[in-house]
């Protein structure tokens, strides 16, 4: 038990820092489809994410024989601000995930995961790939994952005023 407290004292402290950058961010909706490979298991995954904010989102990803439900706080380290974001389409990333990972016929998992990420934008679609390691918290097996999504997204910024943005 000892052992589990510092990881999770981190997520959440890491949560909590990072979180603060999506009340700045436009408001953003983003639907991706996914695959990832999750060295847990022998199969790879699929699935999708929902993104709010610009920062925060939701995943489900599941194989035949596991499920993952996912949240967590995306971080866009470069460009880091909204100005910048409109001049290039690159991002660079880093993610902190929270996750609950069910296996047939063993116990739930909660899994605690950090990625960096590279985002390329198209306008209304994107194309990321994410790699990260993480740290099961029940069995403290470490395992790494690779993510590819494609997205699409809607922005509402044309609906706010730039005094809102600021």
């Amino acid at each position: 038990m000892r052992k589990i407290l510092p990881a999770i004292a981190l997520s959440v402290l890491l949560l909590l820092v990072v979180a603060s950058q999506a009340v700045a961010a436009p408001s953003l909706i983003e639907a991706s489809a996914k695959v990832a490979y999750i060295s847990l298991d022998t199969a790879f995954s699929y699935g999708g994410e929902i993104e709010f904010a610009n920062s925060f989102f939701i995943q489900y990803l599941g194989n035949k024989h596991t499920h993952y439900a996912l949240a967590g706080v995306r971080y866009f380290l470069l460009p880091y601000t909204p100005e910048a974001a409109m001049q290039t389409p690159f991002s660079f990333m880093f993610s902190a995930i929270e996750a609950l990972r069910f296996p047939e016929g063993e116990r739930l998992d909660w899994l605690t995961i950090f990625t960096l990420g590279i985002d390329y934008d198209f306008g209304k679609t994107c194309v990321a790939i994410e790699a990260g390691g993480g740290i099961s918290v029940y069995s403290m097996k470490p395992f790494y994952l690779v993510q590819l999504q494609l997205g699409f997204h809607y922005t509402t910024n044309h609906l706010l005023s730039q005094t809102l943005l600021q």
